[in-house]
């Protein structure tokens, strides 16, 4: 080479390539075609390019081989693209299993829902809580699967509201199990937007808080229970439970 650097080429993994793995010499061998065939050039310098090799047969007026035409590419700079682009996909499906994993495990029933409330994915707390299968519930409307008759059109209405406030918000709704039970939920709900701000679903938790209610119901019905603790307390205490606020003196 006139201006001395000598180039040599390498298998991606250091070989030397043998004249007989050339996509010249493998054409000229009888193959129609040689695509995209990749190679290391090592330079002098120790620098080292990525190559693409793509040749075919020129044939002549009897239709035997009379040469071969090549089309070398750098693609070094478009592999490197690639490879990081391979690279950010696997930390991405490492870290969508790791939210999988999370989605699974919740407490609380979480659920996606499109811009009309049709459930999208649930997790399996969800499931233990309403009864249903994963499979019997996607696709359904919330409301119509979910939440009792008689709380229909106050969910509705609550997420209506909810679209035009950015704000995680939440507020304990009488839902439904497939049994046709009616429970106590508390559903937190955060809207999902789109690049452009565009509403695009929400983000759904619920839990089952029936039984806290009705414990908290029972402690306003009677202050006796608390006496003892009373006796401990300043003069008067103010004691707020849930909605509801009540003085003890």
């Amino acid at each position: 080479d006139n201006d001395g650097t000598m180039e040599r080429l390498l298998h991606s993994d250091g070989r030397p390539v043998d004249d007989a793995q050339l996509p010249m010499h493998r054409i000229l061998r009888g193959e129609p075609m040689v695509r995209d065939a990749r190679f290391l050039v090592a330079m002098a310098s120790g620098a080292r390019a990525l190559i693409s090799v793509t040749s075919a047969p020129v044939h002549d007026a009897s239709g035997e081989i009379d040469g071969v035409v090549s089309l070398y590419e750098d693609i070094t700079e478009r592999e490197r693209t690639e490879e990081g682009l391979r690279e950010m996909q696997t930390e991405r499906d490492a870290l969508i299993r790791r939210l999988q994993l999370q989605f699974d495990r919740l407490p609380l029933a979480f659920m996606l829902l499109d811009r009309e409330t049709r459930i999208l994915d649930a997790n399996p707390r969800a499931e233990q809580i309403f009864g249903y299968q994963k499979e019997e519930i996607v696709g359904h409307s919330l409301l119509h699967r979910l939440i009792s008759e008689e709380s229909r059109a106050a969910m509705e209405e609550f997420i209506r509201e909810l679209v035009l406030n950015e704000d995680t918000t939440h507020r304990v709704i009488e839902s439904a199990t497939k049994k046709g039970a009616t429970i106590l939920c508390e559903w937190h709900f955060t809207p999902l937007r789109n690049a452009a701000g565009a509403f695009i679903g929400l983000m759904a938790m619920a839990g089952d808080v029936t039984e806290r209610v009705r414990s908290e119901h029972a402690l306003l019905e009677s202050p006796w229970p608390l006496t003892p603790v009373m006796r401990n307390l300043p003069a008067y205490a103010l004691i707020r439970v849930a909605a509801c606020t009540k003085v003890f003196a």
